[in-house]
């Protein structure tokens, strides 16, 4: 059973390796693309901000701990505490720079930022755990004792791949208008999310809290492709 966390490469999870791998991808996108620099402020905040959120939320609980056991920041346990400090660190930091930048944005970096962090994250995602439910799909379930986990996430990391190959193609041809590359992005993303979550067998798969948050994605990118 593949279990990111659980693999190391030196002293890191290979889970945290991957995360380091799709930040530098972005940053290199960035720089060959010529992003604005409103743009790579984006993805500084939400690294930074989702970083300081997920460590700053365990000082938060118990202070005490980390400060008799400072080292073990580096590697706190995995939970969803840690997920929604993420979550929280990052959104008030990009919300930041979207005040900060208010009067500048353009559509047309709308479709940086999907170019530059859908590889990112397609990355990213082939460190995700891929532990899930039972599935639909035989081929998809490795059989560990006497259970059977699905790859959601892996299922949803290669969907992630081809959709963003798909939005590099379009962006190739230049047959789109600014904007409409990220509401491709947008409205993939939803997509593979959904289909990803529906080869679970039963309730309580992995993407069954992220589906409204799909059907969000799916409109917004659908106002997107009507610019």
């Amino acid at each position: 059973m593949y279990i990111p966390s659980q693999v190391l490469l030196g002293p890191l999870p290979l889970f945290n390796v991957l995360l380091i791998a799709a930040a530098t991808l972005a940053f290199v996108l960035q720089e060959r693309m010529k992003t604005p620099g409103r743009v790579q402020d984006l993805l500084w905040a939400l690294i930074l901000g989702g970083l300081m959120g997920d460590k700053g939320i365990y000082i938060a609980t118990d202070p005490a701990y980390f400060v008799h056991n400072p080292s073990h920041l580096i590697f706190t346990p995995e939970s969803r505490l840690g997920l929604w400090g993420a979550v929280a660190g990052a959104g008030l930091a990009v919300l930041y720079v979207l005040v900060y930048h208010r009067k500048r944005w353009a559509l047309s970096d709308l479709d940086a930022i999907a170019l530059t962090v859908s590889p990112a994250l397609a990355l990213w995602a082939m460190g995700f755990n891929w532990v899930g439910v039972a599935t639909r799909i035989p081929l998809l379930t490795i059989a560990t004792r006497h259970l059977n986990h699905f790859a959601t996430y892996f299922l949803w990391a290669i969907l992630m791949a081809v959709g963003s190959g798909v939005i590099w193609i379009l962006h190739r041809s230049h047959a789109l208008k600014p904007g409409q590359i990220a509401g491709v992005f947008l409205m993939t993303t939803a997509i593979t999310t959904v289909l990803a979550s529906l080869t679970a067998a039963s309730r309580g798969n992995p993407f069954t809290s992220l589906q409204w948050f799909a059907v969000v994605l799916a409109v917004t990118g659908y106002r997107l492709m009507g610019k």
